[in-house]
């Protein structure tokens, strides 16, 4: 989607384009590592598990900046709050076992927002189906995924399946929060179009 606004803005330059997203890509990166941080202080332990508050950006950030940059943003998210909290804070955020599952699942949420985000562009309504179908999609592919690989204790099916009932609230959130916040970007770059 922000690929055809910068070029509908007048930014024919594919350089300054990448630059943009790039940046894009970067401050969205810091929310998904801040936001966690955040909702633990002022929500408590259980935030993150309810409120999903690192997959927000993330799945914002496919609508806005396409598949490729969402698997980027979506990959690269839990790694940078992995190292950052360890170095900063002494206790990783992920966990160094739920790391890898993390980084798969939001990685399918950027790629799968992302799949809609020339969509978007024409048709707003779009964004609430892409939010939807990440969610869908990233939630059963991480609760796939544990029943394949994980060979541990701390992270089984009955688990995730309890972490995602808790994470309703945080789903609803995204479902409604993501679509809204996208169409209202789109409408503000281009109002004076």
């Amino acid at each position: 989607m922000l690929d055809s606004i910068l070029i509908n803005r007048g930014l024919e330059s594919q350089k300054t384009r990448v630059g943009v997203k790039a940046l894009i890509a970067l401050f969205i990166i810091a929310l998904a590592v801040t936001m966690p941080e955040l909702a633990h202080v002022f929500f408590g332990n259980t935030a993150g598990i309810k409120w999903l508050p690192m997959y927000f950006p993330v799945l914002l950030g496919g609508l806005l900046l396409g598949a490729r940059l969402g698997v980027v943003v979506g990959v690269l998210s839990p790694l940078c709050s992995y190292a950052f909290t360890l170095s900063f804070l002494g206790i990783p955020m992920p966990s160094l076992l739920r790391l890898p599952y993390m980084m798969f699942e939001l990685g399918v949420f950027g790629l799968v927002s992302g799949l809609f985000s020339k969509a978007v562009i024409k048709h707003s309504y779009l964004s609430f189906a892409s939010a939807l179908t990440s969610i869908i999609v990233g939630r059963a592919l991480f609760l796939l995924s544990v029943m394949m690989f994980s060979r541990s204790d701390a992270l089984t099916p009955s688990i995730v399946l309890s972490q995602l009932a808790l994470g309703l609230p945080g789903a609803i959130a995204m479902l409604l929060g993501a679509p809204l916040i996208t169409i209202l970007i789109k409408k503000l770059m281009l109002k004076n179009d």
